[in-house]
């Protein structure tokens, strides 16, 4: 086996022993409480959980839902304004028809509100093309009324 000395680094290049800055920080933090922070998060999250049972709340998929809050006020005016009965849905935006926000919008429409819709989610978006500058093409890619009719009348004909 060799004795050689270690390789020395390049002229000009500094290496701190001891790093600075708030990423330090937050690392040493991390490091030096490795063995607690697990069961300090832990604790929060029951804790969190017991406060919200005993408060009044119930347990749904998307979480805890607390009777009387802003979220149950908003649930209640919209099924008063739109009813609760089955319906259909229509997702119009100006977004590329595959990766546009709307594919999100409507796949968790799908999600949360299947049992009460009578007709699969349709969707009116652009082309899957880049927008042309150029008027007939440009009204060729973007949704039209004439587009946003004929979606309408496939879901009311579902």
């Amino acid at each position: 086996m060799s004795t050689a000395p270690a390789p020395s680094p390049p002229a000009g290049h500094v290496r701190e022993l001891h790093p600075t800055g708030i990423f330090a920080a937050v690392g040493r933090f991390d490091y030096r409480f490795r063995r607690w922070l697990p069961i300090i998060g832990l604790a929060i999250v029951i804790g969190i959980n017991a406060w919200a049972a005993t408060s009044g709340g119930t347990l749904i998929q998307g979480g805890w839902v607390i009777d009387g809050s802003e979220e149950q006020r908003a649930a209640a005016l919209i099924a008063d304004r739109f009813g609760s009965e089955a319906t259909t849905m229509l997702v119009v935006y100006e977004d590329p028809v595959s990766w546009g926000y709307g594919a999100e919008i409507a796949a968790k429409i799908s999600s949360e509100l299947f049992s009460w819709l009578d007709a699969p989610v349709e969707r009116v978006a652009a082309t899957d093309t880049f927008v042309a500058y150029q008027p007939q093409v440009e009204d060729f890619i973007l949704p039209q009324p004439s587009h946003v009719r004929k979606a309408l009348d496939k879901v009311t004909r579902f």
